[in-house]
């Protein structure tokens, strides 16, 4: 098996600026089907939406929730053309790191591709002295975050979850 590389970009724009080269087009449409598919598919069902969102709408809708956030990449070897799995994160001021989105290829999850994108968030957390890394979650996700050290803040139906760096908390 391939090993799996990660690819750390500042925004997605990085990306996309270098899409001259066929393969980055292909990674970012890659990106952009398996965070379709894995988060906003359940926002825009057709309770949600019942006349219907065009698949160019949802890209666009994804690639503007993308613009201001850094995002990291799993792939197989260097980069190639299928993103495995997607994390999506901004600092909060100096403070924290907050996940926006976290996304992995359904018929891998359990290969700890999940788990090796959180901790390039918390490495760089860490690297820019942040105090935590912070999310909002899915209830089905909640085992997850717990398992991988973060503590639920909340009783809502859509948990938050941190974990601190420092020793204070």
């Amino acid at each position: 098996m391939t090993s799996i590389k990660y690819n750390h970009f500042s925004h997605i724009s990085d990306l996309a600026d270098t899409s001259t080269a066929r393969g980055n087009e292909e990674i970012l449409q890659s990106v952009l089907e398996l965070y379709d598919h894995a988060l906003l598919g359940q926002s825009y069902n057709s309770e949600r939406n019942p006349h219907g969102m065009t698949a160019g709408r949802k890209q666009e809708l994804i690639k503007n929730y993308f613009r201001d956030n850094q995002l990291v990449i799993a792939s197989r070897g260097n980069m190639s053309k299928k993103a495995l799995g997607i994390i999506t994160f901004h600092t909060i001021e100096t403070e924290a790191a907050w996940i926006d989105g976290l996304a992995v290829e359904e018929a891998i999850r359990g290969a700890s591709i999940g788990r090796n994108l959180v901790e390039r968030v918390e490495q760089h957390a860490q690297a820019l002295h942040l105090g935590s890394v912070a999310l909002r979650s899915a209830q089905q996700a909640v085992p997850f975050y717990e398992s991988i050290g973060f503590t639920r803040t909340n009783d809502d139906t859509q948990p938050v979850f941190v974990k601190y760096f420092d020793k204070k908390h």
